[in-house]
């Protein structure tokens, strides 16, 4: 039996699946963000120890024939780390877009529209990532990401409770999830944080819970930020002249807030390319190192095989609370 890894790490977590060459899933581990741009070496450190011991609990001493590896973070630690557990043979490293794309719709070229705790739009061409859009972390931008959800919800809050804005139940949400006395107090609650930044992107799951109640503010606010993904995407295509029926694949927990950011992504974006081709990710990333295991070891990666995964690593499936119209694009060539 031979052993791979798959890891996935970002600015908010790091996930990692255990994999033999029969595709069972055999670990499974997850820590804190990887990120050094917001956390500390230190801290990262920590989060890829948790999650290898979690992955590897029943496995250590094993031999890794192949890491497949995509992190923000130091590109040699995760591989270093597990390395004190068991002997791998070989490291390879991977690029968030392309996680993104294997994971998501199989394919190794496409537009990815990635909106987590930030946002960016690259292009992507035989697995290598040509140009990108956005990334331009909170402060300067990240439009349509969690940040900037959160970051809106929490001053359309600030502005209904100084009656200068529209009403909304954010102010209550938002003071009632943190266990404030008077909204108001939401200053102190946020300056005084150790990651301000984490916490304001944590904001947008409340938004996400207002507009699936009915809020307007709220559902507003998703709608925008569908809006400035499919700018974003616009601006990509056409500064390279990409042709209209380009595969694009949403990816990140932004999108998973509300329907409405999907919905006015595709229909802003159609406005200018009416043949684009707009999916929702089958997988999370983490599934990407197994995508490319199946085509390097020559597997048939077609409708059957696409079903057994689905049933075997059920819990990495975009966990999406809508549905795309979408249907999955062909096999990787």
């Amino acid at each position: 039996m031979r052993y791979y890894i798959s890891v996935d790490g970002g600015g908010t977590k790091i996930n990692a699946v255990l994999f033999d060459d029969n595709l069972r899933l055999l670990g499974y581990g997850r820590g804190e963000g990887v990120n050094t741009l917001f956390n500390t070496y230190e801290q990262v450190e920590r989060a890829v120890k948790t999650c290898i011991e979690e992955t590897m609990s029943s496995y250590k001493g094993v031999t890794i024939e192949k890491a497949y590896i995509s992190t923000l973070g130091p590109k040699k630690l995760f591989a270093q780390t597990l390395e004190a557990v068991s002997t791998v043979k070989e490291v390879m490293m991977i690029s968030e877009e392309t996680m993104i794309l294997l994971s998501g719709i199989q394919q190794k070229n496409g537009l990815v529209a990635m909106a987590g705790t930030g946002s960016r739009t690259s292009w992507v061409v035989n697995e290598e990532t040509l140009c990108l859009i956005g990334g331009w972390g909170g402060l300067l931008g990240d439009q349509g990401s969690g940040f900037d959800i959160g970051r809106n919800g929490l001053a359309a809050a600030a502005k209904a409770y100084e009656g200068w804005g529209p009403e909304t139940v954010l102010c209550a949400m938002i003071r009632d999830e943190w266990k404030l006395d008077d909204y108001r107090e939401v200053i102190s609650h946020i300056y005084t944080a150790p990651s301000y930044y984490f916490l304001i992107a944590s904001v947008a799951r409340i938004v996400s819970n207002a507009a699936c109640s009915g809020d307007k503010v709220a559902i507003s606010i998703f709608r925008e930020a569908g809006r400035d993904m499919a700018f974003q995407a616009i601006s990509l295509a056409k500064r390279l002249s990409i042709s209209n029926g380009i595969p694009i694949v949403i990816s990140g927990g932004a999108w998973k807030g509300c329907k409405v950011m999907f919905d006015n992504f595709c229909s802003t974006l159609k406005r200018e390319y009416p043949q684009a081709s707009i999916h929702v990710p089958l997988f999370e990333p983490v599934m990407g190192g197994i995508i490319r295991n199946i085509y390097e070891t020559g597997k048939m990666l077609d409708t059957k095989m696409l079903a057994e995964l689905q049933e075997r690593f059920s819990q990495f499936i975009y966990g999406k609370q809508w549905e795309s119209v979408d249907k999955p694009l062909p096999s990787l060539s």
